[in-house]
């Protein structure tokens, strides 16, 4: 399926988590969407300004969803290094695996496709989403749209960064879910600031 189960552990059992993680329920998410056929019904994106803009990606463990802000489709440019499982959904255009990056599984009557190892993609074309869960990612989206993402906390408690090829300041990748505009909304008020580290302090007596 999406990775065998020594695949998965690899993939996140180096990591000490300091909480859940998303990252992996994303994991199971994906792989019931893949195989139900159609995709639960979802609440609608936030409307993303006119135009497009470079978003610049960065985690060491983590997921995200790039949508279309409307019920229909959108178009973009994804270009990523990464470990991991990617799924491309309702794709008009073309997917370039790197080397050390496969095919895992097609469904063409769905138009869903999985690849998964670890190495370089692009996604460029008209797309419904793509979806991502794993580690170590770095890369760019450069189109119009919205994107989810979902962190975890690394050895140096950092989650990991996103910035605009229009606003270079860097903004937390945030560990409980965080959407994200595609363009930067034109009304930010000034430059964004990196968040400080966040730190889990266990409570007296233990957890």
């Amino acid at each position: 399926m999406l990775g065998t189960w020594t695949e998965r552990k690899r993939l996140f059992g180096t990591l000490d988590m300091m909480r859940p993680q998303p990252a992996l329920l994303m994991g199971a998410l994906l792989t019931t969407a893949f195989l139900g056929g159609a995709a639960h019904a979802q609440a609608p994106a936030p409307a993303a300004p006119a135009g497009t803009d470079t978003l610049y990606i960065s985690t060491t463990v983590g997921s995200f969803k790039i949508l279309p802000a409307g019920p229909d489709t959108t178009r973009g440019a994804l270009d990523i290094e990464f470990e991991g499982t990617v799924m491309v959904s309702g794709l008009n255009g073309t997917v370039t695996p790197g080397t050390g990056v496969r095919l895992e599984l097609d469904r063409p009557e769905h138009k869903r496709q999985v690849y998964f190892g670890k190495g370089r993609i692009r996604v460029d074309g008209e797309f419904r989403a793509i979806q991502f869960f794993g580690r170590n990612l770095k890369g760019t989206f450069r189109g119009n749209g919205v994107a989810r993402l979902y962190g975890e906390f690394d050895k140096n408690m950092e989650t990991g960064y996103y910035w605009y090829a229009s606003n270079p300041q860097k903004q937390d990748w945030g560990a409980y879910g965080r959407t994200v505009i595609v363009p930067a909304p034109l009304n930010a008020a000034g430059p964004m600031k990196v968040k400080g580290k966040v730190k889990d302090v266990p409570r007296k007596g233990g957890f």
